[in-house]
């Protein structure tokens, strides 16, 4: 799967009418480079933010009253291309106006905007939006939607023109999935897995996502799955929500052997000392930090993953040694060395414990 990339904090808002269009510069260039590359239209053209001076290549004048429209309207920029950078046809990517001059979009944003009720679900909407189109990219090799998938006559808001219809139920699902505790993610990964079950060589569709249909999650099921104290740690590994952790704990940096790392969400179980299972019974020894020795194992589970992550993929780590802090605070095996790294019963070898920048302290 493509990472989802790192956005500009959607708090930020217009707060002048006047202000200049370079503070929004990076939000565009890398929004638009994110649709460009998920929508599979690398190599179909030149894009605007591909161009050395890309957005001066537009009238500012233009780009203000899209941010004026932006700002009067609540919406954050980021949101907005995620719902209507993907409509708009990858030979108009030549220019910026292009993508943000069109007064369909703004009409069809603006009721959106309207029927969401507040910035929070909108912004909310368009994160699940984009994480659909990640599942498009896993599992189709590239993201898709058209007009004729989302767009109806408006018979519904003002009775007049069209409007995005497949983006309201979206929104429908979003709201009502939070009214019951249910994180909408997680729904989104379960109706996507029963339809790739059922319809496994039919390419993900919006409308068959937004539709309540007989491919539905059980909300049971949902609510134990936005409970799961676990979630964090699936995520950021690609394991699959049937993968059990036996000992309630997995070796920090812990990690597939190198020929196998695409076949993650088929392994069944992972324990403490880091083999991992499969479900017709295979069973491998995963690679993790200071793996030299297994007595130097560090055991990671939810209450303190958030402190390891940032180094996880640090394969240096892999032949290290932990620090005195990681060893005493979280070894799976400590007790058989001091803060001085000598062994207590008397034998075994003296060890050096990796520094940390701060003193060691008994």
């Amino acid at each position: 799967m493509i990472p989802k990339m790192n956005m500009v904090d959607k708090s930020v808002k217009k707060k002048e009418s006047s202000v200049e269009a370079d503070k929004y510069k990076y939000s565009l260039l890398t929004m638009s480079k994110l649709i460009w590359v998920y929508f599979g239209y690398s190599g179909l053209g030149n894009p605007w933010h591909d161009s050395p001076d890309p957005l001066w290549s537009f009238s500012l004048k233009t780009i203000n009253r899209y941010l004026e429209f932006l700002d009067q309207e609540d919406i954050t920029l980021e949101s907005y291309v995620i719902f209507f950078f993907p409509l708009v046809h990858y030979s108009k990517y030549g220019k910026v106006g292009n993508l943000i001059s069109s007064r369909s979009h703004r009409s069809w944003a603006k009721k959106l905007r309207q029927y969401c009720k507040s910035a929070e679900v909108f912004d909310e909407t368009a994160d699940l939006l984009l994480k659909f189109f990640e599942y498009q990219v896993e599992y189709d090799g590239k993201a898709f939607v058209s007009d004729k998938s989302l767009v109806k006559k408006d018979l519904e808001i003002t009775n007049s023109g069209k409007y995005c219809e497949a983006y309201h139920r979206l929104v429908d699902r979003v709201v009502q999935l939070k009214s019951k505790g249910i994180d909408p993610e997680i729904w989104l990964r379960e109706k996507v897995r029963n339809i790739k079950n059922a319809y496994k060589d039919s390419p993900l569709q919006i409308r068959t996502v937004v539709n309540i249909n007989g491919l539905e999650p059980s909300e049971a099921e949902l609510a134990n799955y936005t409970e799961d104290n676990w979630r964090d740690i699936r995520d950021f590994l690609g394991l699959s929500q049937d993968c059990e952790f036996v000992d309630e704990i997995i070796p920090k940096g812990w990690g597939p052997s190198g020929d196998d790392r695409d076949n993650l969400k088929k392994v069944v179980k992972i324990d403490k000392d880091g083999y991992y299972y499969y479900g017709d019974g295979v069973q491998r020894r995963g690679r993790f930090h200071y793996c030299k020795n297994s007595y130097f194992v560090i055991g990671c589970n939810p209450t303190n993953f958030e402190t390891f992550k940032h180094e996880w993929l640090d394969r240096r780590l892999l032949s290290a040694s932990p620090t005195w802090d990681e060893y005493d605070n979280w070894g799976i095996y400590k007790g058989l060395w001091g803060f001085d790294g000598e062994p207590l019963n008397q034998r075994g070898r003296k060890v050096r414990w990796r520094s940390n920048g701060r003193k060691k302290t008994k």
